[in-house]
């Protein structure tokens, strides 16, 4: 069944996240060789967390930084594979079709697509977090899975549904970087990231 949909590259930059202690399950991606971001609420309590890659391979993750405000965690891997790539350039415009990579409801590696439906800002204790408004389905297993527009770049992380039909949300990619930014400076593909 892998290799009817193994033509997906992107699918080896996404692994899938189990926290066996407190029950936490959702989705993360690489953003350099050896690190993997997630939603904190996928993996909040745990310091280590079981991971599976798109090849069936099993292996931990070490949680090395979050930030509970903007719901990221960044994890430490040692398993090797390629990064996302990071939309770097142009806006992100209402109506512009993006698609979620993720493993909703125990059906790994699920693509689905929508729409940016609006461009949020919410706060939360005292910080503004930035979200693009989706209309892509998202389920429990979607969280911390990335959100990629047209051109297969990162533009954002999967992380919450509201009541209603159709209201999703994904972390912006901007507050993204500024999160890695702010924990980790590794060799990471875009220009936006600092390198120090």
């Amino acid at each position: 069944m892998r290799d009817l949909i193994s033509a997906d590259k992107r699918f080896n930059s996404v692994v899938k996240i189990e926290d066996a202690i407190h029950g936490g399950s959702g989705t993360g991606f690489y953003v350099s060789q050896y690190l993997v971001v997630t939603n904190h609420h996928v993996v909040e309590g745990a310091k280590i967390v079981n991971i599976q890659n798109f090849q069936g391979e099993n292996f931990t993750g070490r949680v090395i930084d979050y930030d509970q405000q903007k719901d990221l965690a960044l994890l430490k891997v040692n398993k090797k594979s390629s990064p996302v790539e990071f939309w770097n350039s142009g806006t992100i415009r209402v109506g512009s079709s993006v698609e979620a990579i993720g493993h909703p409801m125990g059906l790994d590696y699920s693509i689905s697509k929508g729409i940016v439906s609006g461009l949020r800002e919410f706060s939360d204790f005292g910080k503004k977090v930035k979200y693009l408004q989706i209309d892509v389905p998202i389920n429990p297993g979607n969280s911390g899975g990335p959100l990629f527009n047209k051109n297969k770049e990162l533009v954002g992380v999967n992380t919450f549904t509201a009541t209603g039909e159709n209201l999703n949300f994904a972390i912006a990619v901007d507050d993204l970087i500024e999160f890695i930014n702010e924990v980790q400076q590794e060799e990471i593909e875009s220009q936006y990231i600092k390198k120090k």
